[in-house]
């Protein structure tokens, strides 16, 4: 049986998560409602081709983010090694796709292929509120 204390807290933590929800649901309808004025003034800021523009006291900034990508079928053991070797390692990075993984290879040489490169699982655990 919980003591007094313990129904106070939980209490508190049963409020807390009703004002919570109260909250994000204003927060959801504001954002539904400003997503299309949003788009409206990008889209105008991008037709007239501004480098900064302040409307109404916003003030649209033009952004550019530049992305540099490889032909992974160009990528030989050779080029790896000398891009290694000159120091640019730093510059590259190796993903695997998780789910592929987890499906593996009928014939088990995945598992081979991971070992080789030292490959680890690793567990993160956070936790999501849903409405």
């Amino acid at each position: 049986m919980a003591t007094k204390k313990e129904q106070r807290q939980e209490q508190s933590f049963e409020q807390m998560a009703a004002d919570y929800k109260a909250i994000m649901l204003q927060i959801k309808e504001l954002e539904k409602r400003a997503a299309p004025k949003k788009k409206s003034l990008t889209e105008y800021a991008k037709s007239i081709g501004v480098l900064s523009l302040e409307l109404g006291g916003v003030t649209l900034e033009k952004r550019i983010t530049p992305k540099g990508t490889i032909d992974p079928n160009l990528v030989t053991p050779d080029w790896l090694y000398r891009m290694q070797h000159d120091g640019f390692s730093n510059m590259l990075s190796l993903g695997v796709d998780y789910k592929a993984v987890q499906a593996g290879l009928p014939d088990n040489r995945l598992e081979d292929y991971l070992t080789e490169v030292g490959f680890t699982e690793k567990e993160s655990v956070t936790y999501a509120i849903r409405l």
